[in-house]
């Protein structure tokens, strides 16, 4: 049996989030961040507005928090053999924010409002990369805004639900391989577009020292729209372009 308990143990210590994309931002908040995210069946800072708006029943009386995160990416890329080669992404700073304000409006109700960067990172690599055909320059930048709405069914039980709505604009840039003309144009795409969803809470306390949260954010779609814009292309080209 006490093999078991330690092998339980020991797999759980080496659980972790697993995300698909590397633009997703997930610090919203600095306490669920000292936590690890496990902050669902907590929820007691206005940051609930995002893990579980259900949370926001504990908060009597109206609250306000905020808050950035410095963020410095690096990477490099090497390859391929036989001449190898190394390129490095250039400098770049994002600082995401999130804002939360909840109120209790009266008795068992209490409304709140959210606004964070869910997604909002950068790459931006070297002129000359060897990958300068795939990519040179990606960015996307999105704001959520959640407002969202809590009851306390009883003391022990409190439910959440809430509307999303999502601005975002996005930079693609990359070069376009001509060859065999002596050229090196560039192509960018900027687009910008909203897109809605809803999130939804539950939070239970059946013992004071037991607390169990569930929460769900629903997908949301952002479809961009924007112009295309060509650079450095040979004159013979320029019929071909808009």
């Amino acid at each position: 049996m006490k093999k078991i308990f330690l092998s339980f143990f020991t797999f759980f210590c080496l659980l972790s989030s697993l995300f698909a994309s590397g633009f997703q931002i997930n610090e919203h908040g600095s306490k669920a961040m000292g936590m690890g995210g496990a902050f669902t069946a907590l929820a007691n800072d206005p940051s609930a507005i995002y893990f579980n708006p259900a949370g926001i029943t504990q908060l009597y009386g109206t609250h306000l928090l905020g808050g950035s995160t410095l963020i410095l990416p690096s990477s490099s890329f090497r390859g391929p053999a036989p001449q190898i080669t190394e390129n490095n992404l250039e400098s770049q700073i994002f600082t995401p924010i999130h804002l939360y304000a909840t109120h209790n409006v009266y008795d068992k109700l209490f409304l709140g409002l959210g606004v964070g960067n869910n997604y909002g990172l950068g790459t931006k690599w070297e002129d000359d990369w060897i990958g300068k055909y795939m990519a040179v320059e990606t960015e996307i930048r999105t704001f959520f805004f959640n407002l969202v709405a809590s009851y306390e069914i009883i003391p022990e039980l409190s439910v959440g639900f809430g509307y999303v709505f999502t601005y975002g604009d996005v930079i693609i840039g990359r070069n376009i391989n001509l060859s065999p003309f002596n050229a090196n144009p560039y192509l960018e795409l900027e687009g910008n577009g909203t897109g809605s969803g809803f999130t939804a809470g539950i939070l239970a306390k059946p013992t004071k020292a037991l607390s169990i949260g569930v929460s769900y954010r629903s997908q949301v779609t952002v479809e961009f729209e924007g112009d295309a814009t060509p650079s450095n292309y040979p004159d013979q080209f320029n019929g071909l372009l808009p």
